[in-house]
């Protein structure tokens, strides 16, 4: 650990593991000779390592522990072997400079934080058996581009792919099951999106910030659309909500600018605080059904407002709904 002058290390075929903090800051280290017949590298046993550029795992490495290449910042791509199932939290966070990834066919899991904040990687080549991506694991990459993920996948974790400012293509698989709050907030570059109809839920935050977002194809029996679901979506043009939506939450549609119409499904029964806050477009909003209240800020700032149907099952309207 923090051998500063360390340049080459040649493991052995008798080595089964490498602890953790074993190479730690050894910033100098370049070349690095992996034996057959590793099973584990240990927790952030090459944090650090900078002068790293490339990586050749062993075909018999099982676990690739949390950390275990962080901060690498000058590591170009990884091939991780088969039999390998999970890339664990932080292990290749801010590599700045890796651009590729092969993961193996036997991966499931990737964990929190994996990829975070490598700014280079463009290109992720997905196994057909990944079945869980978490939290944060792609947060940062401002350099992918296209996401194809693989028909076994069942879970995006919050914050996913947040940030990920060049990213414009995304296929998301049919039986998807889970799709974690602000997975693609701050994705600038995103014109267009089909949610399978697997999902009942657009949870909170889910494209907060997607600035170029125009549209998105909701699932079919959609239940509840979470707060700031689609918040500062300025491009934003039609969104049709099923008819099986009963929620919508607080700045669901806040600030999303080109929205001209908007129809409220007959079972919702509330609007929320600031849900159309500074749609400054908005002409026409329909309620279908029998609204019990109006949120505070609910419609403020909606200027071009001129249709609007208050059915007589309203009981309250909240300070500043419709100002301005």
């Amino acid at each position: 650990s923090t051998c500063t002058a360390l340049t080459r290390v040649t493991l052995p075929t008798t080595l089964k593991a490498i602890p953790q903090w074993c190479f730690y800051n050894c910033a100098a280290l370049e070349e690095l000779t992996f034996a057959e017949g590793l099973t584990e590298i240990g927790y952030s046993a090459f944090y650090g390592c900078t002068s790293m550029t490339t990586v050749t795992l062993p075909a018999t490495l099982r676990t690739l522990s949390k950390g275990a290449f962080a901060a690498c910042s000058r590591l170009l791509s990884v091939t991780c072997p088969e039999g390998l199932t999970t890339v664990q939290s932080l292990t290749f966070d801010q590599c700045h400079s890796l651009a590729t990834v092969t993961l193996p066919a036997t991966q499931e899991t990737l964990a929190a934080d994996a990829f975070r904040d490598c700014t280079a990687l463009s290109v992720v080549l997905f196994p057909a058996g990944l079945r869980y991506l978490d939290a944060s694991v792609f947060r940062g990459c401002v350099s992918l581009g296209s996401v194809i993920l693989p028909r076994s996948l069942h879970s995006i974790g919050e914050n996913a792919f947040r940030g990920c400012s060049a990213l414009h293509h995304v296929v998301l698989p049919a039986e998807l099951s889970r799709l974690g709050s602000y997975a693609f907030a701050r994705c600038s570059a995103l014109e267009e999106i089909r949610l399978p109809d697997s999902l009942l839920a657009v949870k909170t935050g889910l494209f907060f910030h997607c600035h170029a977002l125009k549209r998105v194809t909701l699932p079919a029996a959609l239940q509840t659309v979470g707060r700031f679901a689609f918040s500062y979506c300025p491009r934003l043009e039609d969104v049709v909500l099923p008819e099986t939506v009963n929620y919508i939450g607080t700045g669901a549609f806040a600030n999303c600018d080109a929205l001209v119409s908007f129809r409220i499904p007959s079972l919702v029964r509330f609007l929320a605080d600031y849900i159309f806050l500074d749609c400054e477009f908005l002409e026409t909003l329909e309620i279908a059904g029998e609204i019990t209240y109006i949120g505070g800020n609910a419609c403020c700032g909606c200027t071009r407002l001129r249709r609007l149907n208050l059915p007589a099952s309203l009981r309250y309207i909240g300070e500043a709904a419709f100002l301005n």
